[in-house]
């Protein structure tokens, strides 16, 4: 602690002696003025009297950005399924000695097909928080055995169809 209270009064020494007492003195007086501790020289109000308020960390910032934050808020566990299913594909591509270009375009492909399925779990009546887990097994499975699966899946549909006419 010692060491920083030294450093900051070296710094000060430093800028008064490069740029004077007055300009250290107005730089400290628009410091405690803008934390609302002092009264402005020129008009003699507070920046709450003159209409500024303090950021607090408790304000929801107006418009877009409050809905935005708001619409994070609700499907949060959907990206955090994403960014689990990129991250455990890219690990196991590497794993298995794959290139980076497939590797990257692998994980890529796993973390938008999470989203994709995120967003449609309701219709097959899988509970909410579900999702992470799902994301975390397309994952795990890697694109090319999810995009197998899938082509296997429709063949099947396919052909069941063709065999019934």
């Amino acid at each position: 602690m010692g060491l920083i209270t030294d450093l900051s009064k070296a710094i000060l020494v430093a800028i008064w002696a490069l740029r004077g007492t007055e300009n250290v003195r107005n730089m400290a007086q628009r410091k405690r003025f803008r934390a609302g501790l002092s009264r402005s020289p020129i008009n003699n109000t507070t920046p709450t009297e003159i209409g500024c308020k303090r950021n607090s960390m408790h304000e929801t910032p107006p418009g877009f950005l409050a809905q935005l934050m708001k619409w994070f808020s609700v499907h949060h566990s959907m990206f955090f399924a994403a960014g689990a299913a990129f991250s455990i594909s890219a690990l196991m591509s590497l794993y298995d000695g794959k290139s980076l270009l497939k590797t990257a375009t692998g994980s890529l492909a796993c973390g938008i097909l999470t989203l994709a399925v995120a967003g449609s779990l309701e219709f097959f009546d899988f509970p909410p928080d579900s999702v992470i887990f799902i994301g975390a097994s397309i994952g795990f499975m890697g694109a090319e055995k999810v995009r197998d699966k899938v082509t296997n899946l429709i063949e099947s549909r396919t052909r069941s169809g063709k065999d019934e006419q």
